[in-house]
């Protein structure tokens, strides 16, 4: 099995010389054996380790002595050893999340703060964890009876980037659960076990211990076979991605932030078509979660409808059939105006004083409606604003670089976030140290008419602007690797599409 593990690192380009591997070990046996394995390559590869352990604060005892076997078992194996505790109860209360997806987002928090202290002391660095065969045909399982893009079907990645200049790998992934303990069992190797993955409550362990039993009596290599499918998939996922793109590059123009799909589309083989329609989408909603083949037919369909119709789509997206397009934008949002929220949660702006612009407060009721996945329409004067809150995946990548969509940590803004024009007072922090500048030095800076510049619109806490739409955001409030959350803010002026 060793062979084999370092032939797939080997294909997959997971480690170079010189690197030091952080090993996510539970206790488990296939963390176990992923740490014992990469000590046998150590050598070979010309790596360095160290294992990582998080406790989650959710077994009590059992988990405490989780993270002793760990300790105990790196101590013999003269590997260094960190242990980072977490508590994923109180998390999940807090943030209003499952156990398991509280787990998981605590847990990746604790990879990247680990590899950052080995980046800041001049280590290059990559987290490895211990997925094997047997979890990619679960993902695959999974996603397909639950209806899933190619990108599900592709079951895990062998390596991508957890933060930047950091890899996330999974040497195990070619090797099955059998595998393991048939090595673990050569070697005398204890390991701990999980009680609650016997818990058929959870729909991932009634696939292992109920669906997968007679898919293996009916094929005894069907967890290889599914294995070698998913990469299959993900290659040609990634293949149509390419050709999916270069027909958005030709069907698609940009008028804001309403994207303008050509009917020429139709033109395509029907994969592409469908590729390409799911690409937009995702890249007007900013996250692929809740986003399915539903959606991307029912966009497709208004290819055959007449002027005029409209669907509605997550993340407070709508979809209009106009002419020769199909527009996909902001809720109630066309490629001239936004006239229709109905779909949408609105805002309503605050009582002003004579003379003065009225504003919008982000209330707390507001900021739950945000957390409970609802999208904000805001209307001023002459222009909307739509407020949504996103998970993060810690890839900076993924940011939006348009001048009317910022992303802003939301793990920053606080109840009474108000969006207004400038007032005496405000100002910018223009970089990590805190260095504040006014807004009005801003404006001069960036030769703002004055006339223009009381028009402009701003998204302020108290006199602190986060950003100056259509201009620059404050640094304070920027995504980090670490950001759990993001509020995603989008601008239309109304009179700019008249």
């Amino acid at each position: 099995m060793t062979e084999e593990v370092l032939r797939n690192i080997q294909k997959e380009k997971m480690t170079e010389r010189g690197d030091h591997i952080i090993v996510g070990v539970s206790g488990g046996a296939d963390s176990v054996c992923l740490l014992l394995v990469l000590k046998e390559l150590a050598e070979r590869l010309h790596i360095s380790l160290e294992a990582l352990h998080v406790e989650h604060g959710i077994r009590g005892e059992e988990s405490r002595a989780d993270a002793r076997f760990v300790r105990r078992l790196c101590e013999r194996e003269k590997i260094a050893c960190k242990v980072m505790s977490v508590d994923v109860p109180a998390y999940a209360a807090s943030k209003r999340l499952g156990l398991e997806e509280a787990a998981r987002i605590l847990r990746y928090r604790c990879y990247r703060k680990a590899a950052e202290r080995n980046c800041k002391e001049g280590r290059k660095c990559s987290v490895a964890l211990a997925h094997h065969a047997d979890d990619n045909a679960e993902t695959l399982l999974f996603h397909l009876i639950r209806g899933s893009s190619m990108d599900g079907l592709g079951g895990i990645r062998p390596v991508r980037d957890l933060m930047e200049k950091v890899l996330l790998i999974r040497p195990l992934l070619t090797v099955t659960r059998a595998q393991i303990e048939d090595y673990l069992k050569t070697r005398g190797q204890t390991y701990c076990v999980d009680a609650t993955n016997t818990d058929l409550s959870c729909s991932r362990n009634r696939i292992r211990h109920a669906v997968f039993p007679e898919l293996c009596r009916l094929n005894g290599r069907a967890v290889q076979h599914m294995a070698g499918s998913a990469a299959e998939l993900l290659q040609a996922a990634e293949f149509i991605d390419i050709s999916a793109n270069n027909v958005l590059k030709r069907i698609r123009h940009w008028e804001r932030n309403a994207q303008l799909l050509h009917r020429g589309i139709l033109e395509y083989p029907q994969i592409l078509q469908r590729r390409a329609v799911y690409l937009a989408i995702r890249e007007a909603a900013g996250s692929a979660m809740d986003l399915g083949s539903v959606h991307v037919s029912a966009v497709l369909d208004l290819f055959l409808k007449q002027t005029g119709k409209k669907i509605s789509l997550p993340y407070g997206l709508m979809a209009e059939r106009s002419y020769e397009y199909v527009v996909i934008a902001g809720c109630g949002e066309d490629h001239y105006a936004v006239k229709d929220t109905r779909n949408c949660r609105h805002g309503q702006k605050t009582d002003a004083a004579p003379g003065e612009e009225p504003s919008y407060i982000l209330t707390e009721e507001r900021m739950r409606l945000l957390e409970q996945g609802e999208t904000l329409a805001i209307h001023m004067q002459d222009a909307v604003f739509f407020l949504k809150r996103i998970k993060f995946s810690g890839n900076m990548e993924e940011i939006t670089k348009n001048k009317y969509t910022k992303w802003f940590d939301y793990g920053k803004i606080n109840v009474g976030l108000c969006i207004r024009k400038p007032k005496s007072g405000d100002f910018l922090v223009f970089d990590n140290g805190g260095h504040r500048k006014k807004l009005k030095d801003y404006m001069a800076a960036e030769k703002i008419p004055m006339r223009e510049r009381g028009k402009r619109w701003v998204i302020a806490s108290d006199s602190h602007v986060l950003w100056f739409v259509g201009g620059r955001i404050s640094t304070f409030y920027k995504v980090e690797t670490e950001t759990e959350y993001v509020l995603v803010i989008t601008n239309h002026t109304v009179q700019e599409r008249q």
